[in-house]
């Protein structure tokens, strides 16, 4: 007994002296005006920048001030070595704006993935003169769990395709919606595109840096306008998915979307048409398939009554023949894909 009281003493006696160390002595030194911090900013690099701190400066208030330039540096590097230049500097650009110090010093905590889904998302928002705001404005200032998530999910992507257009398109309409379906919205159409990416590299025969995704892709015909959710690019081939991420208990379906999309791939026999709901609709996409049926039959009667042009003659086939190629590229054109975290990510967001 007598031996743990002495132990504990002892410990406690440490754990004093440590604070009484950590705490005022450097008071002290700088009450007693030993050490001052000039008001003149350090000239050099980073590196003379840190030794400045370490060596003249004894105040707590300055320990608190290096360790931000440490972590200020540490973005820096590691932002340098994985080749995000162009990225970094925009960052410096933005530093004195509210709040960006803090958000660019939070960078050297991100992984490499998250790193790089930061810079194409602040490529995309620089390269575009229709997007709605700023890198800064719209991405930056969410809170971190929300923003990094993001970032991992573009990172994740752009591993397996290089992203083209529209991508600050698709955050904007994700992160403005009010109601948190919105912002789910956007986390489905970010993992669709990176797992159909590596179908599209089977079908295509392509490496994954020789296929682009586009995002919210406009597109007018004679059928109408018709936006779509995604655009893979590759070897010779186009595709397009349409992704749809409820997960109620029936899954969504658009009658007039499928009649255009009919209108619109009829001619190639269906091909290069995609549906993805989440694997929770499984069982159910059945319905889906009867609805694209449904739309099918619709132009049918349509073609026939002589209320839009017969879109079968200029497709060089026959409504049996058309209908023969949707049911059998139905099996695979409705599909799914994995959001398992969803729950968790309705919470985050």
């Amino acid at each position: 007994m007598r031996e743990r009281f002495s132990y504990s003493t002892t410990l406690l006696a440490c754990v004093l002296s440590l604070v009484v160390i950590v705490i005022f002595v450097p008071l002290s030194l700088a009450q007693d005006g030993s050490a001052t911090l000039s008001t003149q900013p350090p000239v050099g690099d980073w590196q003379e920048t840190d030794r400045y701190i370490i060596f003249q400066s004894k105040d707590l208030t300055v320990w608190l001030i290096w360790y931000q330039l440490n972590a200020r540096m540490a973005s820096e590097v590691r932002m340098r070595d994985l080749g995000l230049i162009d990225t970094l500097k925009y960052l410096e650009d933005i530093e004195g704006k509210d709040g960006m110090s803090a958000a660019i010093m939070g960078m050297g905590r991100l992984t490499d993935v998250q790193l790089y889904g930061a810079d194409h998302i602040c490529r995309a928002y620089n390269g575009l003169l229709n997007a709605s705001g700023t890198f800064e404005d719209v991405v930056l200032n969410l809170n971190p769990p929300i923003r990094n998530h993001l970032f991992t999910l573009v990172g994740e992507l752009g591993a397996k395709a290089r992203i083209g257009d529209g991508l600050s398109n698709a955050i904007d309409r994700g992160l403005s919606d009010k109601n948190p379906q919105g912002r789910i919205g956007l986390i489905g159409q970010l993992r669709a595109a990176e797992q159909f990416a590596r179908q599209f590299a089977q079908i295509a025969d392509v490496p994954a840096d020789k296929i682009t995704v586009d995002f919210e892709v406009p597109k007018l015909t004679e059928n109408g306008f018709r936006e779509v959710d995604l655009r893979f690019r590759g070897g010779g081939r186009s595709m397009n998915v349409e992704v749809k991420t409820n997960v109620g208990n029936q899954p969504s379906i658009d009658l007039e979307q499928m009649r255009k999309d009919v209108l619109n791939h009829l001619n190639n026999g269906f091909a290069d048409i995609v549906y993805m709901y989440p694997f929770g609709q499984n069982a159910k996409l059945d319905r889906v398939r009867d609805g694209l049926l449904k739309a099918f039959d619709g132009v049918v009667a349509d073609a026939a009554a002589g209320k839009i042009t017969d879109p079968f003659l200029a497709a060089n086939t026959t409504p049996a023949q058309a209908r023969a190629s949707l049911e059998a590229r139905l099996p695979t054109m409705v599909t799914t894909f994995v959001l398992p975290d969803l729950l968790s990510e309705r919470r985050n967001y």
